[in-house]
């Protein structure tokens, strides 16, 4: 669907400071100057794209950073663990290849109750 642009629009689209480069805005900048001029009724569909592309970048971003922040987490765990937590790990990563059967273990310990 084509917007309808009528000479108000030109005439506001003038009116936008010249000195600043329209090509340096961001989707939300954007975003204001189409609600300032009440131009999202005409651009709905222009309007719900900005809105998606501007909160993608955000929750993007925030993903970005929770991941930077985890890995700094473990980096700091792995600098500062003590030879005793390192045997702890190793023992608890080598008992968990064993596969206990518990019905076994069970049968066992009542054979040994008199």
């Amino acid at each position: 669907m084509i917007a309808k642009i009528s000479w108000h629009h030109i005439v506001l689209y003038k009116e936008v400071n010249l000195d600043e480069q329209i090509a340096n805005w961001t989707a939300l900048d954007l975003l204001l100057w189409l609600n300032r001029w009440n131009l999202q009724e005409n651009l709905t569909h222009f309007v719900v794209a900005l809105r998606i592309f501007s909160a993608n970048t955000v929750s993007a971003a925030s993903c970005e950073i929770s991941l930077l922040k985890l890995r700094i987490i473990k980096m700091y765990q792995a600098c500062t663990m003590s030879q005793e937590r390192l045997n702890n790990l190793a023992i608890l990563s080598t008992e968990r290849d064993f596969n206990v059967d518990l019905d076994i273990v069970v049968k066992n310990f009542l054979e040994l109750i008199p």
